[in-house]
């Protein structure tokens, strides 16, 4: 292969060259000094992977020059000789044609071909034929070559399909149509007619590049065999190429089978120089913009040319291919899948330069350029793209070109692209460079995304965006700019996002542009190189990862690293690193100082605090930025405030979040949003702040899911709503699950805002109670007007209980809200035979009244019962019998209602009599036995609305009570209180059978060899570890969903593996939270998503509504805790709570476990 320009030979080359003498307009659309040429930039060493020298001059500013202006006078003639394919003369009708299928009309001479296929039918070439003017076929026809040979020697189309759907097969071997004009089209298809090749040899055998396409096609090409093989095979022009009608019918070519062989040319009859150029399929769109040739709108016509190729093989120097020229060709559709293989032996298997959207879900291309994009759409989910050599380091240096080899090239070398460039490559698609010896000059090169010419002003309002996503990648990742000291003007907005890929290779980015790989493994380096910054997050790189240049590289999140080697000006950030000085992120760029991070962030960026920080000043927070941590750092005010607050947002739309801010009682304020839209906290916890904890000055703010500490005797309210001099807006506060510092307003408003509010347009006369309504939601707006934060009476509202035909304590009749804005109980009320549902706003329906209930203003609220009935499948509580020392005692129900009698049954062992009986609920109240008479062993209570604890104690006859409590106490000198050897856990302890049990199965243990600590309170990586153990720890080898769940912790494995089993999903933002305390619903939810894991029936659901503080239980809990209530694992806490938001014990959790195993146990059985 001779070498050549830089730039490919024209696509015109292949279309209508022969049409004229004229130099002939290029493919590409890079300007040249000379006459305009472009070419893939493969010398004949490239093409086979080896090292050469390109001695050939370009001018490099005409390279990167902007599009064609006008048509050069090439282009022109080119063009009207496209449209000059003349309209063939009918020959008069002589004969009709009167074959069959079955006996095809025999011909044997030009004459007999052209009166047969005016009537068309079936004919059979029975002998050689030359045609010596054109054959117009209009109707169906069906063209057996039979062996023979049709030799077209016209000087401009050998054969018009006008209308009509024309079918050609050979029936016997060697069976074909040629010709061999340079300026003869073999095959003209029209628009709106159908030509069908099944076997047999269409062929142009003149090898010059400057020979017609072999067939040319305005209407519906389909090739399901045979052979077509010339320098040009195959040209496909959109319709109204050919009738100038903009509602012609789509031009379509379909390739299921057969051969597209491009022969490479041996001779050059327009410049003397190309060699061994040639062309599987080529195909021009109707345009687009100011230069498109049919259609002048921005975005392109995709329709109109329409190529689907599901089999056979396309092959040539350049297999497939479309020209850009600013628009002037672009709109297409290109679909390739099944086992179409699509080669190329020293070019480019698809050169896609033109705007257009190109499909490729299976099949292979293959060559030392596999694709070629430079603008349009590219989606691959499957099949191979394969690059065959090595890219030249020099060129990579300049920041690529036409030429550059790679399986995947993508960028706009020159001008003359128009429109973006979109490539997702997913599902599973396989991309690979198999050219092997590759260095760092040269190297196997499987995607590579150039940002050259991309701040250009041609392409400033176009991107380039190329995305990976569950792929695998042999060979190199590569983004370039221009690094030589010829100027460009590069980076622009140009993306490449790597996810979920495996790259066999190497990662490189040495471009001014930005680089994003997430959740990828890299087995060879990954290495930065110039200005551009490198963002890997939750990725392997098993090589080194390397910065020789000034922009930054962070790896965050779970990631792994080799090993690092900086030997530039820039920074390597790996997250976990302690010996690193990075302590932020600014959209992944790392930075040394908090402060200059917050000042160089641009416009909705995110800032992640990577590092607890200690700051002397106070810090703003810009418009639209969110400060972030995931790692539950600190930033800590280390020197006084004169005034003010600590952290400011500075502007709308301000979000912090993940972050614990200690004042250290410097500032007045830990938060300020000051006349502010839009902005947030979000699982913040401020320590400190001698006034108050949070500030809104006239702006609006939704604080969630946050912790505010005052500092300790100070401050007199948790959130400020405050209207400062000059402000003229009122603060809008949202709070969401906030907790606050008690004994303090959650929200206060001083007299001095009441009265600016009051002097404000559109707000003079409002109240306090019209404030709280229309500006704060979630929290009681509290005024005093004296200034005073301890509650008065006459400021805070009133809450009515009315007992609806029950009856309650005239003294619990009404109570005041807390300056928080909810009551602090719920008083009691009965009704004879009735069982109190709850508190309501309506004596009918209405909203249930909880502790959690927000007032603003005097307020009735009602009973609401519901009857008794002894078939309630819901129970009040479990009885639990401690098991006694010298007899035996068994209970009439485990499960009962309230009120309902229970019956005991004592059998002291031989020599014993019963000492004590104890019965005790969970609240610590007792409850009286009494005896039933001429029963000596039986015994009856009244059944709490709890649970309640038995235990029975004996005494040997003729002992007194006395006597045995010194025994009881010289046992308790022993420490060995029970068979658990734990001391703080009797067995008179109503938790007592539960530890026993979960001791026993190996489902818990003890804080220490004798302790137990019942009243401890329980994590969540505590109770996942149970549920693990009662699986017995079972092997798993799913990843690790939580970044703060470190390898190697005791609760690692149980964790990854609830979270495989689907038992936990986590707290949200990849976080486990495995240190905190284990509310009641987070304890139910994982014990109810266990069983679902074990293939129990969890159907049983019951009625929440009788408990007075349903509406606490979250709703992604309500299933479980419905389910836990009816199987009976779960029960109120007193005062009819269940008490969701609480913290479960250590004893609880062990008690529900021996229900829940006992109960599935039975099931089993």
């Amino acid at each position: 292969m001779k070498k050549r320009t830089g730039k490919m030979i024209s696509l015109s080359l292949a279309v209508a060259m022969a049409m004229t003498a004229a130099p002939v307009t290029a493919l590409a659309d890079e300007n040249t000094q000379g006459s305009v040429i472009e070419a893939s930039e493969l010398t004949p060493v490239q093409g086979t992977g080896e090292t050469g020298t390109d001695t050939t001059t370009v001018d490099t500013k005409e390279e990167e020059g902007t599009a064609w202006a006008e048509l050069t006078p090439a282009e022109k003639v080119e063009e009207e000789a496209m449209n000059a394919l003349p309209e063939v003369t009918e020959t008069e009708k002589t004969v009709q044609g009167k074959g069959t299928k079955e006996n095809p009309y025999q011909v044997s001479t030009e004459a007999e071909l052209k009166e047969a296929v005016e009537s068309g039918g079936y004919l059979q070439i029975s002998d050689n034929i030359e045609i010596k003017n054109t054959l117009v076929i209009e109707n169906d026809v069906n063209l057996d070559l039979n062996g023979n040979t049709l030799t077209c020697n016209s000087n401009k189309i050998g054969i018009q399909v006008k209308s009509g759907s024309t079918f050609i097969k050979d029936s016997v071997d060697n069976g074909k149509i040629t010709t061999n004009g340079r300026e003869t089209v073999l095959i003209k298809v029209s628009a709106g007619a159908e030509l069908t090749l099944k076997s047999g040899t269409l062929e142009n055998t003149e090898l010059d590049l400057a020979t017609e396409s072999v067939i040319y096609n305005y209407g519906t090409l389909n090739i399901d065999g045979g052979v077509v093989k010339g320098v040009s095979c195959v040209h496909a022009n959109a319709s109204q190429y050919e009738t100038k009608d903009p509602t012609a019918e789509k031009s379509i070519v379909n390739i299921t089978n057969g051969q597209l062989i491009g022969m490479p040319c041996e001779t050059d009859s327009l410049y003397n120089q190309y060699t061994d150029v040639s062309y599987g399929l080529t195909w021009f769109g109707l345009g687009m913009g100011e230069k498109g040739n049919y259609n002048n709108e921005p975005d392109p016509i995709n329709d109109a040319v329409v190529i689907n190729i599901s089999g056979g093989k396309i092959s040539g120097g350049q297999a497939l291919g479309t020209n850009a020229s600013s628009g002037k060709y672009a709109g297409f559709t290109l679909n390739i899948s099944d086992d179409a293989e699509i080669i190329s032996s020293n070019d480019c298997a698809a050169y896609l330069p033109g705007y257009g959207i190109t499909n490729i879900s299976g099949g292979k291309l293959s060559g030392p350029q596999g694709i070629r994009i430079a603008a349009g759409e590219l989606n691959i989910t499957g099949g191979t793209i394969e690059g065959t050599s090595l890219t030249d380091g020099n060129d990579l240096q300049s920041g690529g070109s036409g030429g550059t080899l790679g399986a995947i090239v993508v960028g706009k070398a020159s001008g003359g692209y128009l429109g973006n460039i979109d490539v997702n490559i997913s599902n599973g698609a396989v991309i690979q460079n198999t050219a092997t010896n590759g260095t760092d000059d040269a190297r196997p090169a499987a995607i590579v995304v150039s940002d050259k010419n991309m701040a250009n002003s041609e392409y400033k309002n176009s991107s380039i965006n190329v995305t990976t996503e569950d792929i695998k990648i042999t060979g190199d990742i590569i983004k370039i700019s221009n690094l030589t000291s010829t100027t460009t003007s590069d980076g622009g907005e140009t993306v490449l996002d790597i996810n979920n890929t495996t790259v066999t290779g190497s990662v490189i980015n040495q471009s001014k542009s930005d680089l994003n790989m997430t959740s990828s493994t890299v087995t060879g380096d990954m290495a930065n190189k110039d200005k551009g910054n490198t963002f890997v997050s939750d990725s392997t790189i098993s090589g080194t990862v390397k910065n020789n240049g000034t922009g930054a590289v962070a790896v965050t999140g779970n990631s792994h690293v080799n090993k690092t080697e900086n030997t530039g000006s820039g920074s390597i950030f790996v997250e976990g690193d302690e010996s690193s000085d990075v302590v932020a992120l600014v959209n992944g760029k790392p930075y040394q100082d908090l402060q200059t991070a917050v000042n160089e962030a641009p416009d909705n960026a995110k800032i992640t605090l990577v590092k607890s920080v200690e700051v002397n000043h106070a810090v703003t927070i810009p418009a639209g930025v969110t400060l972030d941590s995931g790692k539950n750092t600190t930033i800590t005010l280390t020197a006084e405030l004169a005034n003010g607050a600590f952290i400011t947002a500075g502007g709308d739309n301000v979000t912090i979040r993940n972050i614990t801010i200690n004042t250290n009682g410097n500032a007045k304020h830990g938060v300020q949003f000051y006349c502010v839209e839009g902005g947030e906290m979000d699982k913040v916890t401020v320590n400190g702040g001698y006034y108050t904890s949070v500030i809104v000055n006239g702006a609006e703010a939704t604080i969630k899911n946050s912790i505010l500490n005052l500092d300790e005797g100070q401050g007199y309210t948790n959130i400020e709503f405050a209207v400062g001099s000059g402000v003229t807006t009122v603060p809008k506060v949202t709070i969401e699950n906030v907790t606050v510092t008690p004994n303090r307003p959650v929200v206060y408003m001083d007299k001095t805002t009441f009265d600016r509010i009051q002097a404000l347009s559109g707000t003079s006369g409002i109240t306090r109670d019209e404030l709280n309504e229309q500006y704060v939601k979630g929290a009681f707006l509290y005024y005093n007007k004296d200034g005073s934060i301890t509650p008065n009476p006459d400021t805070l509202p009133t809450i009515t209980f009315d007992p609806t035909e029950g009856s309650i304590a005239d003294s619990a009749k009404e109570q005041k809200i807390n300056i928080s804005g909810h009551l602090d109980s719920l008083p009691t009320a009965s009704r004879s035979g009735y069982r109190l549902d709850g508190w309501y706003t309506e004596a009918k329906g209405g909203e249930k009244i909880t502790t959690d209930t927000l007032f603003t203003e005097d307020t009735t609220v009602y009973a609401q019962w519901s009857k008794k009935s002894s078939s309630s499948s819901r129970y009040d509580g479990y009885i639990t019998i401690i098991n006694p020392k010298n007899g035996e005692v068994s209970v009439s129900d485990t499960w009962a209602d309230e009120d309902d009698k229970i019956t005991l049954t004592i059998t002291p062992d031989k020599g014993y009599e019963v000492d004590k009986i104890e019965i005790v609920d969970d609240e610590g109240d007792k409850i009286d036995a009494k005896k039933v008479e001429d029963k000596d062993n039986k015994y009856t209570f009244r059944m709490a609305n709890c649970d309640v604890t038995v235990t029975v104690t004996f005494k040997e006859e003729g002992k007194t009570t006395e006597d045995t409590d010194k025994e009881e106490d010289k046992d308790d000198e022993t420490t060995e209180n029970t068979d658990l050897n734990f001391t703080d856990v009797s067995s008179s302890d109503w938790f007592f059978k539960g530890v026993e049990y979960v001791v026993d199965k190996g489902i818990m243990s003890g804080v220490s060899e004798n302790q137990f600590d019942p009243s401890g309170k329980l994590t969540r990586a505590m109770l996942v570890q149970m549920l693990y153990n009662m699986e017995s720890r079972p092997a798993c080898d799913a990843e690790n969903a939580f970044i703060d769940v470190p390898v190697g912790q005791w609760y690692t494995d149980a964790v990854i593996w609830a979270n495989d089993a689907k038992i936990v999903s986590g707290m949200g933002e990849g976080l486990f939270a495995p240190n905190m305390e284990i509310t009641r619903e987070q304890m139910v939810a994982m014990l109810y998503n266990y069983a679902k894991y074990k293939g129990y029936d969890v159907t049983a659901s019951a009625d929440l509504s009788t408990f007075a503080d349903n509406a606490s239980v979250s709703a992604w809990a309500q299933p479980a805790m419905q389910w836990a209530v009816a199987e009976g694992y779960i029960s109120g806490m007193g005062d009819n709570q269940l008490a969701p938001q609480g913290t479960a014990t250590r004893a609880e959790i062990a008690s529900v476990i021996m229900r829940f195993m006992e109960a599935t146990a039975e099931t089993a059985e």
